[in-house]
């Protein structure tokens, strides 16, 4: 899912970006949403911005990263959101309506899940096994103070430009869905926004309705995805959007 790059109503009411990519500047980013938008004429485009684009490498001047934020916030909000129906209105009845009310300028992405990598010195591994079995190890714990740290870095810069902090839970990959314990994994992760006075949304439901309702799932084709890339993923997303969680059904 970290190649995700827009979920949203293809008539072009609105458009939600998840503009995360590995190896793209921040303005990069922009200009690319920037492109798609030419494409499907959203009236409101909600950024997604990495942590990672918040932060100033080797103690340097951190203005230039705060003008930076400002100014993306500024061309991708150009005009207030439609009140016809559309993924405006199916958004604005749902628990993501906090973010159409203009209070709301910037998502910041925080965490791709919890990290997995070799073990280094003095490092632990996240082991996939832990996850779907739901166990808790000084790995895991130690990953989340990684995603509190980031979301430290996501305040401070926040508070800066006077943006209000969303985090957006999207759906895990569909052979995580069971027996991985995803209510138990939003918890933690509400429990960290709480701290912090982010807001949390868990989009999927709104996301389920709006298909239901006959909304189609817009995702555009990426360059850094093949075809069957591309085909993987959009099915993936839609499995999630009809398939109900396991603890919403309980």
């Amino acid at each position: 899912f970290a190649s995700l790059a827009a979920l949203g109503d293809s008539s072009g009411d609105a458009l939600l970006v998840n503009s995360a990519t590995e190896g793209y500047s921040l303005d990069q980013k922009v200009r690319r949403i920037e492109d798609e938008a030419v494409v499907s004429s959203p009236d409101l485009i909600l950024l997604e911005v990495d942590s990672s684009d918040l932060r100033v490498s080797g103690g340097g001047d951190s203005s230039r990263t705060n003008q930076v934020v400002e100014a993306t916030l500024q061309r991708l909000n150009r005009r207030p959101p439609p009140s016809e129906d559309g993924w405006s209105w199916v958004l604005g009845q749902s628990r993501l309506a906090s973010l159409l009310d203009g209070r709301v300028r910037a998502l910041f992405r925080l965490g791709r899940g919890l990290p997995t990598r070799g073990a280094g010195a003095g490092e632990s591994t996240v082991r996939p096994i832990d996850l779907l079995l739901g166990r808790e190890t000084k790995a895991i714990d130690d990953a989340w103070r990684l995603v509190g740290a980031d979301m430290d870095r996501v305040a401070l810069a926040a508070d800066r430009v006077g943006a209000r902090v969303c985090v957006v839970a999207l759906p895990l990959p569909a052979q995580l869905r069971r027996p991985y314990p995803r209510a138990a994994f939003q918890s933690r992760l509400l429990r960290l926004c709480r701290e912090r006075g982010f807001l949390f949304v868990d989009p999927l439901p709104a996301f389920r309705e709006a298909r239901h309702a006959g909304a189609r799932l817009y995702l555009p084709r990426l360059p850094w995805l093949s075809e069957a890339g591309h085909r993987v993923v959009a099915g993936q997303i839609r499995l999630e959007l009809e398939t109900p969680l396991a603890h919403e059904s309980e």
